[in-house]
């Protein structure tokens, strides 16, 4: 598989970013819409 950049960061991030909220969210959905994949198929990702 092959991993963008965002997903890279977020792999190897500790649990609680420094990034939260609204721009958490902002980010997870501008990734999901890059690679085409539902919020649970997102590697670390929980179900909402």
């Amino acid at each position: 598989m092959v991993l963008c950049p965002e997903q890279l960061v977020e792999q190897h991030a500790p649990a609680p970013t420094t990034v939260s909220g609204p721009a958490q969210e902002l980010g997870r959905v501008a990734v999901e819409q890059m690679i085409g994949w539902p919020n649970a198929a997102l590697p670390g990702e929980r179900p909402d």
